[in-house]
């Protein structure tokens, strides 16, 4: 299987979606005190961590062996106000208590113990569950060295920054920093997403670019979309002027080279939907909500640099309805891949287990 493939797991009440803007409401959503293990516990990381929460990545809701992937945790516990202000003292490792993990803290609220996170986890597989821990309550962490969670991916994008501010707008969390710079939106088109917040589209002239953009003969689109129409053409991701083209044709999913490439899988509108798009260059296979559209085309697409659009094409066709998550991969990831992404992202609290918390003074 070629790279990585990254997925997302939300420890909250609602497999809705974590909804950044209210996230404290309905209590805590994690087991509360459990015993004190000792700090001299042999899988226990250092004694400076007073507290952790067990993890377990349910087997029965993975598909095959996806491999390396990287999961959202988001949890809100009053517990995690122990943690520093900034959360500088929270790690994940994995299920030897002790190697670090890389991660992102997307964010987090001490005032109210709600984290989100990004954490790479290494060789997912359905053949058994698979345990990582959350440390915190660390007085004195060392300096934070999170890694590099996203290493074979081209850009993500979270969509957690106002994009009606003069700088910042939809920052990329790779190493490459591939920002994307907003157009005609303001703080208002910043909304509730799948995942945490997501941006808002017109239908008119709102969209993102990134230019500019060097292209590779493999990879994979994927993103969150909630259209609120299903007429006409409408632009997730757009490269090379229509030559990579990937939206909405009225209620069907397309990819578009010059030749329209119509997958036949109505969607649902005013629905969220998961879209991937993986070209391993001979072949386009696409994805709706983690299941294969049938017809995979050969296509021949050779590396292109031209500048990249999010949610309006080179001819318009601007997206009306709200994108969140949007990544480009420098690979074609692989059925397993996509489809245990989609299962943890629609149902998150059935894909991760959180056991009760641990104390080791």
């Amino acid at each position: 299987m070629p790279g990585r493939a990254f997925i997302a797991i939300l420890l909250a009440a609602s497999a809705c979606g974590f909804e950044v803007a209210n996230p404290g409401s309905g209590g805590d959503d994690v087991p509360g005190d459990g015993p004190l293990t000792g700090c001299a516990a042999a899988n226990w990381r250092d004694a400076n961590w007073a507290a952790r929460y067990p993890l377990a990545i349910q087997k029965s809701k993975v598909r095959g062996v996806p491999g390396d992937l990287a999961i959202l945790v988001a949890i809100t516990s009053a517990e995690l106000k122990q943690a520093t202000a900034s959360g500088d003292d929270i790690v994940f490792t994995a299920g030897d208590g002790v190697t670090v993990l890389p991660y992102e803290i997307e964010r987090f609220e001490a005032s109210t113990g709600a984290l989100t996170a990004w954490v790479l986890v290494p060789s997912v597989s359905n053949a058994a569950d698979l345990p990582l821990y959350l440390y915190f309550a660390n007085p004195s962490p060392p300096a934070p060295d999170p890694g590099d969670v996203w290493p074979d991916y081209i850009a993500v994008w979270h969509f957690r920054e106002d994009p009606g501010a003069a700088v910042g707008q939809a920052r990329d969390s790779t190493a490459h920093g591939r920002h994307a710079t907003v157009q005609n939106m303001t703080s208002a088109d910043r909304v509730v997403g799948k995942i945490g917040t997501g941006y808002g589209f017109d239908g008119v002239d709102n969209g993102l670019v990134l230019s500019p953009f060097v292209f590779p003969t493999r990879f994979t689109y994927e993103a969150w979309i909630r259209p609120t129409t299903l007429a006409n053409y409408r632009t997730v991701f757009d490269v090379a002027a229509n030559n990579r083209w990937l939206g909405l044709a009225s209620d069907k999913v397309e990819f578009y080279t010059g030749t329209d490439y119509v997958f036949d899988s109505p969607i649902i509108g005013n629905a969220w939907h998961a879209v991937a798009a993986a070209y391993d260059g001979t072949r386009m296979r696409v994805y709706l909500d983690g299941a294969e559209i049938p017809t995979a085309p050969s296509i021949t697409l050779a590396a292109v640099t031209s500048p990249l659009q999010i949610g309006f094409s080179a001819l318009g066709e601007h997206f009306l309805g709200t994108i969140d998550e949007a990544r480009i991969h420098s690979a074609a990831l692989s059925a397993d891949a996509i489809g245990t992404s989609y299962a943890n992202q629609s149902a998150p609290d059935q894909f991760v287990k959180v056991e009760t918390i641990e104390r080791c003074r």
